[in-house]
């Protein structure tokens, strides 16, 4: 065989490993969450769009909500979760969010969801730190986002103390 078909092949066969290898890193990588500065008003559009979306909460219970999900129905992607609850209605949706609200210590934020790949998914409002919220690309069109078991001034201050007796170590959660 001659060095120019060596060459070749060589060439081909490190085109085809890279492409392997972004197809790979595209599929399997972990996807990332984005603050949306203007979250109250995005916030407010979700909840007039409201049944453009499967809703979900994730917590310890109704009365202790650690984050809502919003995953747009007609996008052709999926949200994958589990241990997040089904939001039947409008109504229980902005119970959950005034609950979140009224984490004093904690403000809750809105988060655009994004694959790998950077492609928006849905969006999240909790009071937990951006750094806290865990999204793994599953495959081409889906996204998995751990749930948050615990409201944060409930994992973090378990007393429910103002902020001036928390202990150095738990105030940057």
């Amino acid at each position: 065989m001659g060095i120019n078909m060596h060459k070749w092949i060589s060439g081909c066969l490190l085109v085809v490993a890279m492409l392997g290898f972004y197809l790979a890193a595209g599929c399997a990588g972990y996807g990332s969450t984005r603050y949306d500065r203007h979250d109250q008003q995005r916030l407010t559009e979700l909840m007039a769009g409201f049944e453009n979306y499967q809703v979900f909460y994730s917590g310890m219970s109704e009365a202790f909500p650690s984050g809502i999900i919003f995953d747009p129905r007609e996008d052709g992607k999926t949200i994958a979760r589990k241990k997040w609850n089904r939001v039947e209605n409008r109504d229980q949706a902005e119970k959950l969010i005034r609950g979140l609200g009224s984490y004093q210590d904690y403000p809750a934020r809105l988060y655009l969801l994004t694959g790998a790949d950077g492609q928006p998914y849905g969006y999240v409002y909790t009071a937990y730190k951006q750094n806290n919220i865990f999204v793994r690309q599953l495959s081409e069109n889906e996204i998995y986002v751990l749930e948050m078991p615990e409201a944060p001034h409930l994992k973090y201050d378990p007393n429910g103390s103002s902020g001036a007796d928390r202990s150095p170590g738990l105030s940057g959660y």
